[in-house]
């Protein structure tokens, strides 16, 4: 096991990153609640995106929040969740590989890349949010399977365990 896997598998970086998951994750639920519908990040494509940037427009302080949870929550949440779900991922494997962190670094690369997308399109920049037709539906699928490496290979490490 290299340096870098032995300290993501560690238990501490797995209890502080899925901590830090589960505050940020809450925080940005109750900062989004007062902007009164979903965030931008559920819009699957541009043409949605901007179809609720322009509700957003009409919602008093709506796009002030938004960039607050877009340019701050946002942008650390990707980071703790991937974290978690790829330092879970290695802890519990038998080679403990950093190639099963893949799935989520490019899963926050997605996350991060539209989160600029949407603050771009925040700021006034509307054509930007075409961008999220590609980036949404991509970090999207490699969190599904980035957290699919991780519970099948929890799983997969208990069962060992109970057999053994």
């Amino acid at each position: 096991m290299t340096g870098a896997a032995k300290w993501l598998g560690s238990l501490p970086v797995v209890f502080i990153s899925g901590f830090a998951m589960l505050a940020i994750g809450l925080l940005i639920r109750s900062s989004a609640a007062s902007i009164g519908g979903d965030l931008l990040d559920f819009q699957m494509t541009g043409a949605d995106a901007i179809a609720r940037l322009q509700e957003l427009r009409r919602t008093p302080n709506g796009i002030e929040v938004h960039r607050f949870i877009s340019g701050r929550l946002d942008m650390a949440y990707p980071l703790a969740y991937g974290l978690f779900f790829a330092s879970l991922a290695i802890r519990f494997s038998k080679s403990h590989s950093l190639l099963l962190a893949v799935p989520m670094v490019l899963a926050v690369g997605f996350d991060v890349a539209e989160n600029l997308t949407q603050l771009q399109g925040l700021a006034g920049d509307e054509a930007a949010l075409g961008a999220k037709s590609f980036l949404t539906p991509a970090k999207f699928a490699f969190v599904v399977l980035g957290m699919a490496v991780a519970v099948w290979i929890c799983l997969t490490s208990l069962w060992r365990r109970w057999r053994s």
